[in-house]
């Protein structure tokens, strides 16, 4: 499986370091593993992750999605891999990583978001009926303030065309 283009010219600007003159192993060590196998080790890290994400009780959706973040994250911080012997080991903290960040967010969203209630079930502390509720405005209509917005807008438009010239 390639990688898209914006990923390989990510793994490209990949800062490289200098190579020292008294130590030549080193740079060969700098340069990193070469971008066809680095694609080979993501493509056969893919099913394991996509466990791993799911493992940390994500649906499968949210596992491909932190899965892809996670393959993003590798490539753009490819330079602190330390040594191409771990980069499985180091690839699976990643992706833990990006699910804990991606659970922390959903789980405060979730917390943000009110339920949805049925409201002829609704009744107060003294067993009153709240029918009133059901009379909530549709929300596909029309805003007041919306509409008085557009005319205002238009009415600027035509004054504003109005100081323009004619064509000649």
């Amino acid at each position: 499986m390639a990688l898209p283009d914006a990923l390989r010219t990510t793994s490209a600007r990949v800062p490289q370091r200098a190579p020292h003159a008294d130590l030549p192993s080193r740079a060969a060590e700098s340069a990193g593993p070469p971008t066809a196998l680095v694609e080979q080790w993501m493509t056969a890290a893919r099913p394991r992750l996509l466990h791993l994400a799911c493992a940390h009780g994500l649906s499968v959706d949210a596992a491909h999605e932190v899965v892809q973040e996670s393959m993003l994250e590798a490539w753009r911080h490819l330079d602190a891999l330390s040594a191409p012997a771990g980069f499985q080991t180091w690839l699976n903290a990643i992706c833990r990583n990006v699910c804990q960040r991606y659970r922390r967010a959903h789980h405060l969203m979730a917390q943000r978001e009110l339920p949805l209630v049925n409201p002829t079930e609704i009744e107060d502390g003294d067993g009153n009926d709240m029918s009133y509720l059901q009379e909530m405005p549709d929300p596909l209509a029309l805003d007041p303030v919306d509409e008085l917005e557009r005319q205002d807008w238009m009415t600027l438009l035509d004054r504003a065309l109005g100081f323009l010239s004619a064509p000649s």
